[in-house]
Order: C-alpha cells, then sequence, then structure tokens
C-alpha cells in the first residue's frame, strides 16, 4: 500500500512539474486523446474520445508527443520547475 501512495503521489508531482513548466513558457496544454464536443440535442459541451491512443499510438508504440511523468530524472529545462522535490525510487522499509 505504500508503494502505491508513493507512486500516486510521485506521478502527481511530475504532472504538476510539466504544467508549471508549460505556463511559464506560455505553452499551452491540449489533450492527446480526447476533443470537445458539443451535443447537438442539448448544446452542452462535452470531451470524447478522438481515437488515436488504441487506432494511433498504441499500435505504433509512439509516446513521443506525451510528457514522460514515469521516469525519476527530469529533463534539464524543467528542474527550475520540480514539485515535490526530485524523487528517487521507492525502497521498502525492511
Amino acid at each position: 500500500m505504500k508503494l502505491a501512495a508513493y507512486e500516486k503521489e510521485r506521478l502527481e508531482n511530475r504532472q504538476r512539474t510539466y504544467r508549471k513548466y508549460y505556463e511559464a513558457n506560455g505553452k499551452h496544454h491540449e489533450p492527446r486523446y480526447f476533443e470537445k464536443y458539443i451535443n447537438p440535442s442539448d448544446e452542452k459541451e462535452y470531451w470524447r474520445y478522438n481515437n488515436l491512443y488504441y487506432e494511433r499510438d498504441r499500435l505504433k508504440q509512439d509516446w513521443s508527443a506525451l510528457p514522460d511523468i514515469f521516469s525519476y530524472d527530469f529533463p534539464e529545462e524543467l528542474k527550475p520547475y520540480i514539485v515535490g522535490g526530485e524523487v528517487k525510487p521507492y525502497v521498502a522499509s525492511e
């Protein structure tokens, strides 16, 4: 359970770091696998899947357009924006 909580916090902090970096550099986050959709029956805005994950990226195993939230090291340009400090791999206490 400790490992799951640790990993959840680590991934969330990496996402926050990327968001801080994007905001500081005037970059706008655009969801990769969803698009805004106006439902004609109620005129409300919704998000819908855009058929790019399974149908394209997963087939090609191409994750190059996504931020790397899974590794432990940050690219140099992101280091000033790190949220939660640099994190090392989880080591279970004996």
